[in-house]
């Protein structure tokens, strides 16, 4: 602990005591140890090693050790603050101000953006389509020379299979043909939507019975013009 900056500081020992670091007073010439006088509440004061203090947070130390143990060995000790009487120095501290300038941020305000969400509802009615598979299965049972190839006839796709029969030679024997055909339905899933159309009326003036509105324009009475 660097003791020159911790005049007025506290410093508590093991056992919770709490005193006051005053470098005011500082010990004779002579002794081997930093020692720095510790006051406390009660009166009683003593000189205790400033190496051994612990900065613990900004301006409290702590002390591995117990004051009233400190006090006790010190008490005819030439280190105990007793000793010293009149013979203890006052040290006067200079002390001088410096002029820290820094800057920092300051929040001054903002802006909250509010998003509004609107909502329209609106009907879709177009077709879609779906396609299924029908599979046919054809007899043939009939001999081949090789293995037929898979064909079309328009929309539908012919897969032969093959069979092995053992007769008194091996021949190929067109089995079946399976005709797969794609059939295509169109499905209709109508929706609601909300849709908005402006009309507009149109009234003819008519001049008064008086004929003061002779500025308007005279039509027959069953002509009245609507539009949309």
């Amino acid at each position: 602990m660097d003791e020159t900056k911790t005049s007025g500081f506290q410093v508590i020992d093991e056992q919770g005591v709490r005193g006051t670091i005053d470098l005011a007073v500082v010990p004779p010439q002579g002794s081997e140890s930093k020692l720095v006088l510790v006051r406390f509440d009660d009166g009683s004061q003593v000189f205790a090693d400033a190496a051994t203090f612990a900065e613990r947070e900004e301006g409290v130390f702590t002390f591995p050790g117990s004051f009233a143990e400190l006090i006790e060995q010190n008490k005819e000790s030439k280190y105990g603050a007793a000793a010293f009487g009149d013979t203890a120095q006052i040290v006067i501290p200079l002390l001088e101000e410096q002029l820290n300038i820094a800057r920092r941020k300051v929040l001054t305000g903002g802006v909250r953006v509010h998003k509004i969400v609107q909502e329209r509802t609106e009907t879709i009615d177009e077709p879609t389509f779906k396609e299924e598979l029908d599979v046919e299965r054809v007899p043939v049972n009939q001999f081949v020379a090789a293995a037929p190839e898979v064909r079309y006839e328009g929309d539908v796709m012919i897969v032969p299979l093959l069979e092995e029969v053992l007769v008194v030679e091996k021949k190929l024997v067109l089995r079946e043909e399976i005709r797969i055909r794609t059939r295509r339905d169109t499905v209709r899933q109508p929706q609601q939507i909300v849709l908005r159309r402006e009309e507009a009326t149109l009234e003819q003036i008519r001049p008064e019975a008086d004929g003061k509105n002779t500025s308007a324009a005279q039509f027959p009475a069953d002509n009245q013009t609507r539009g949309e």
